[in-house]
C-alpha cells in the first residue's frame, strides 16, 4: 500500500527475510541458470547479514568474506531487494533509481537478476 501511495518503505527488521532470500537463491534461482559459469556477490545493505557469494557452475552459495572478488557484484538496500525478488518491484527500476549497484560483469548480473524471483 505504501508503495502505491508513493510513500517510503517502513523501517522494519529485515534480518530473517534477508537470510531466507539469500539462502533460497541457492535452491530456487541457481538451478534456473544451469550451464552458467562464474560467481556473483550479493550484499544487502541495512540488514545484519554478511554478503553472500554464489558459484553458478557449482550451484552453491554461502556467506562470504570476499564478495568483492566475484565476477559480478550486486548491492542494494535489503527492503528494496527483497521486494524486487518477490516481484513487487523490478531490479531494473531499482538500478535506474540509483538504489541497486551492479559492478563487474553487468551482463552476467543482469541474467542472474532476471531469474531471481523468490515468493
Amino acid at each position: 500500500m505504501r508503495r502505491a501511495l508513493g510513500l517510503p518503505d517502513e523501517e522494519v527488521d529485515v534480518e530473517s527475510p534477508s537470510e531466507f532470500l539469500l539462502t533460497a537463491i541457492v535452491f530456487a534461482v541457481l538451478p534456473n541458470l544451469e550451464g552458467a559459469a562464474g560467481d556473483i556477490g550479493v550484499s544487502l545493505e541495512g540488514a545484519p547479514v554478511p554478503p553472500w557469494r554464489y558459484d553458478l557452475a557449482a550451484g552453491s552459495g554461502a556467506p562470504s568474506e570476499r564478495p568483492s572478488d566475484a565476477a559480478a557484484r550486486i548491492a542494494g538496500p535489503a527492503p528494496s531487494f527483497i521486494m524486487a525478488a518477490a516481484g513487487r518491484d523490478t531490479f531494473d527500476a531499482l538500478r535506474l533509481d540509483g538504489l541497486l549497484e551492479v559492478e563487474g560483469d553487468r551482463e552476467f548480473a543482469a541474467r542472474f537478476l532476471a531469474t531471481l524471483r523468490v515468493v
